[in-house]
């Protein structure tokens, strides 16, 4: 196949077009409708996207524009409006991962640590800056624990490598850059006559039947797209609640007229520390059941709760944050689960 891409640049577009259309094929992705606005509220975690049986979170989207935000200085009160962006972009990144994966391609621990060793910043001088530091560091710029942020890198090489596999096979011929140089730089010599409009409308008379006629007969240069005119006013929250002045009797009244937006449902608020493991992994299966004796051998001997999430959860959404899944409300979570956090 890659032979047949030697005789075209233009074959690498149709390449991609043909390589999306079978991952469409070969991959479920399914939408939930009405993933806007940026929350921080745990509780309102997920799943809005499903890439090959890999899910993405409605708090996974949520930081990657958080991190758009950082980097492109974005105001806090315009990120959502980068929402579906991201969300398109982290299911155009998977879904191109998966693809490499289905194609043999891989990246080794040696072939990460060679990448990693590149980052002036991590190994100045070619030497590592140090575990703690390197946590520090990924923590404050990407919002993430090392083990997440080594996985999008080594994401990101694979994303890589299939660029490669496509571009590196392309052969440009003689024949071809000759055509290119021609198509660029071949130039025509002109003789023209400047004519000033201005000095001929006196003698041309247009009639309303000639305009008519010569309309009709150009009617799709006058053809405009459907347009919007939009005005955009930016509230600063802050100055508006200063000046604004609320009695107890109106919010009162405000709450009583309102009190159905009030209710919440039952809900309970967890914190869970995850060694993933399935009923088809049986050794697995016992090695997380021993991580999980030792884990709480360890909270009774005075370690917190959180302190072990950080360091034993594998639930890298919320590790760091001490395994905090906040309020969770019935039928959220899998059963079992649920059975013991309302009981």
């Amino acid at each position: 196949m890659l032979n047949f891409f030697r005789r075209s640049a233009l074959m690498v577009k149709i390449f991609f077009v043909v390589l999306l259309a079978l991952m469409s094929l070969s991959l479920v992705i399914t939408l939930i409708p009405g993933m806007t606005g940026i929350t921080t509220d745990a509780s309102g975690i997920e799943v809005v996207a499903e890439v090959g049986g890999e899910p993405i979170t409605s708090w996974q989207v949520q930081q990657g524009v958080l991190q758009m935000g950082r980097n492109n200085q974005v105001p806090s009160e315009m990120l959502w409006l980068y929402t579906d962006q991201v969300l398109d972009q982290m299911i155009m990144e998977k879904a191109v991962v998966l693809e490499a994966e289905r194609m043999g391609l891989r990246v080794t621990e040696d072939d990460l640590r060679r990448r990693l060793r590149m980052i002036q910043e991590l190994f100045p001088g070619g030497k590592f800056v140090g575990q703690q530091q390197y946590e520090d560091m990924v923590l404050s710029r990407f919002g993430t624990s090392v083990e997440e942020f080594e996985t999008r890198f080594r994401n990101g090489l694979l994303r890589e490598r299939l660029r490669q596999v496509v571009t590196d096979s392309i052969g440009v011929s003689p024949e071809e850059i000759h055509a290119a140089f021609v198509r660029d730089n071949e130039k025509l010599v002109l003789q023209y006559v400047f004519l000033e409009p201005a000095a001929f409308r006196s003698a041309v008379a247009a009639t309303d039947a000639a305009l008519q006629e010569y309309y009709q007969s150009n009617a799709s240069r006058y053809q405009l797209p459907e347009q919007r005119r939009a005005k955009i006013l930016l509230i600063e929250s802050q100055k508006v609640r200063d000046s604004v002045s609320v009695t107890d009797a109106e919010m009162q009244k405000y709450y009583q007229d309102h009190i159905e937006n009030y209710r919440v449902p039952e809900r309970v608020a967890v914190r869970h520390i995850l060694f993933r493991a399935t009923d088809k992994e049986p050794e697995k299966l016992a090695q997380a059941r021993q991580k999980a004796a030792d884990v709480m051998q360890r909270l009774k001997a005075g370690r917190t709760f959180e302190q072990l999430a950080a360091e034993f959860s594998e639930d890298t959404a919320n590790a760091m944050q001490g395994g905090d899944l906040g309020w969770i409300v019935r039928g959220q979570t899998v059963p079992n689960f649920e059975n013991v956090a309302f009981r």
